[in-house]
C-alpha cells in the first residue's frame, strides 16, 4: 500500500485489457446439461501472446470486444454474486499509514455471497470450482468448516497456492494439472448435467516457464523489437494456451463439443510492466480503460455464430443471470447483472443505461469509483473528489479530460455514480483515528 494513502479500504484485488496484452486475467467456465448445454467457465488467468493466441484454442466462438469487468474486484466473485460482493469487504490496512478504514461486519460475507454452486439453478448439477479461489481468509472456510469452494456450495475444487509457484518447465503454475482436474470432473460426471469453473494461477506473479520456449520468444522479441517484450511472461501464457486448447480437443474427442457451452473471459486488465495494453490506458488495478476491459469468447456450437464479433457492452457481472438461463432457470432475485444469453446466439443485447465501478481502496491505483454511461466516462477519486471525463468512441485511450469542458455532462454522471452507491449500498470507508500523517 503506498505511503501517500489518507483512505483506508476495502482491500479486494483488482480490474482487466483489451486485445494487445500477454496477460488476460481470469477465465473459462464450461456447462453442461446432457444434450443441451455443457459448461466450463475458465476464470483467473487466460492469457494469450496476441488475441490470435487467445483465440486460437477456441474456433468458431463468438468474440465480444465490449466486455468489462465487474464494478469490484476481485471478479470471481462475478460468477457468484456481484451484488453481495458490493456490500460486504475483506479489509486489509496498515493503521498509521491511512486515513480512513472499512466499516465491515465482519461476519457479512459468508452470509451475502451465494455461490453458484449453491444456487437453486445448480440444483441437480455436478459443479466444480478448479484451482485459484482467493477470496479473502472470510471466505477460505464455509459455514461447516469445508475449506474453499466445496465450503460455498460447489461439489469439488480446492486451492492449492503451491501450483501458484510451481517452477516446473512442463508444467509452469500447475496449468496441465488444472487441465486434468477438469477433465477428471467432466468424465466423472459426463451422464449428469455438470458446471466447471477453471480458475488458473497463470498469469498472475511469480512467473513462470519453459526456458527453451521462453528462449524462442527472446528471439522474437529481439527480431521485431515488438510492444510487448516480456520474453518470459509470453512462454507462460502459450504455456496457459495450450492448456486450454488441450480441454477443448479432449472435449471433441469425448463427444461433448457440442453440447458444451464454453465461456473464456479475463476479470483484470494486463499487469502494467510484464505486459502493454496500448491503446488502452493503464492496467490491472486501476479505472482506466487498460483495467477494465477484458476479452470475452463464447463458443456455443450450433448457437453462437461461429467467426463473428458483438460489440454490445457486457459486464462480467453478466455471467451469472446468463449461465442460470442457459440453465433453464429465472434469474435469482436482487442480483445486478443481465441476462445477455440470447445476445450469445445472435441476437439483440438486452437495454443498459450504464456501468458502474467501484474501486475503494489502494492498489496500483488511487480508491475511486467510474460510470460508463453511452459513449462518455467518468472517474471520481475518492481521496480529493476530483472527477475525469473522457469521450471513450472518439477517445479510447483516455488522454483527453473533458471534466471541465463538459461539466454539466460531469455533473450528471457524478451524480448518477453517486446514486447508484447509495442505492446498492456499497461500502465506503471511515476515519481511521490511527492514521499518522507524518509516516505517509
Amino acid at each position: 500500500m503506498p505511503h501517500r494513502a489518507v483512505y483506508d479500504t476495502l482491500q479486494f484485488e483488482g480490474p482487466a485489457p483489451l486485445e494487445q496484452a500477454w496477460d488476460y486475467g481470469d477465465a473459462i467456465a464450461a456447462m453442461s446439461r446432457n444434450s443441451v448445454t455443457r459448461a466450463i467457465v475458465e476464470i483467473d488467468g487466460l492469457p494469450a501472446a496476441t488475441v490470435q493466441a487467445a483465440i486460437r484454442p477456441l474456433p468458431g466462438g463468438l468474440r465480444l470486444v465490449r466486455l468489462t469487468r465487474g464494478p469490484v474486484a476481485p471478479g470471481r466473485t462475478d460468477v457468484d454474486d456481484i451484488a453481495a460482493a458490493l456490500r460486504t469487504a475483506w479489509p486489509r490496512w496498515s493503521r498509521n499509514l491511512v486515513f480512513w478504514m472499512p466499516d465491515v461486519p465482519e461476519d457479512d460475507a459468508p452470509a451475502m455471497l451465494r455461490p453458484l454452486g449453491k444456487r437453486p439453478m445448480t440444483t441437480g448439477y455436478a459443479t466444480a470450482w478448479l484451482g485459484k479461489w482467493h477470496l479473502g481468509d472470510r471466505l477460505l472456510h464455509g459455514r461447516d468448516g469445508a475449506p474453499g469452494p466445496r465450503g460455498h456450495g460447489y461439489d469439488a475444487g480446492g486451492e492449492d497456492w503451491n501450483l501458484n509457484k510451481k517452477n516446473d518447465g512442463t508444467d509452469p503454475k500447475g496449468v496441465f494439472t488444472l487441465t486434468s482436474e477438469a477433465r477428471d470432473f467432466i468424465g466423472e460426471h459426463r451422464d449428469r448435467p455438470w458446471f466447471v469453473a477453471l480458475s488458473h494461477y497463470s498469469v498472475h506473479t511469480p512467473v513462470r516457464f519453459n526456458k527453451a520456449l521462453k528462449k524462442e520468444y527472446e528471439g522474437i522479441v529481439k527480431e521485431r523489437q515488438p510492444r510487448q517484450r516480456n520474453a518470459g511472461y509470453a512462454a507462460m501464457v502459450e504455456a496457459l494456451d495450450d492448456s486450454v486448447g488441450r480441454l477443448l480437443g479432449w472435449l471433441e474427442e469425448q463427444g461433448l463439443r457440442d453440447d458444451t457451452l464454453v465461456i473464456f473471459y479475463s476479470d483484470n486488465g494486463g499487469l502494467a510492466g510484464p505486459t502493454d495494453n496500448h491503446p488502452l490506458r493503464a492496467g490491472k488495478g486501476t479505472l482506466y480503460e487498460g483495467g477494465t476491459r477484458v476479452p470475452l469468447i463464447v463458443r456455443w456450437p450450433g448457437k453462437a455464430p461461429a467467426g463473428t464479433t458483438s460489440d454490445a457492452k457486457i459486464s462480467s457481472i453478466d455471467l451469472l443471470p446468463s449461465i442460470g438461463a442457459v440453465a433453464g432457470a429465472s434469474p435469482p432475485e436482487g442480483i445486478d447483472g443481465l441476462d445477455f444469453s440470447a445476445t450469445w446466439k445472435g441476437g439483440e443485447a438486452p437495454a443498459r443505461e450504464a456501468l458502474y465501478w467501484h474501486y475503494p481502496h489502494y492498489h496500483r491505483g488511487m480508491p475511486g469509483g467510474s460510470i460508463r454511461k453511452g459513449d462518455w466516462k467518468l472517474i471520481e477519486w475518492f481521496e480529493t473528489g476530483e472527477v475525469e471525463l473522457y469521450h471513450l468512441r472518439k477517445d479510447p485511450s483516455e488522454r483527453d479530460d473533458m471534466a471541465k469542458a463538459m461539466p454539466t455532462i460531469a455533473r450528471e454522471l457524478l451524480g448518477d455514480l453517486r446514486a447508484w452507491r447509495e442505492e446498492v449500498g456499497a461500502q465506503m470507508m471511515t476515519p481511521n483515528p490511527d492514521y499518522d500523517p507524518d509516516k505517509r
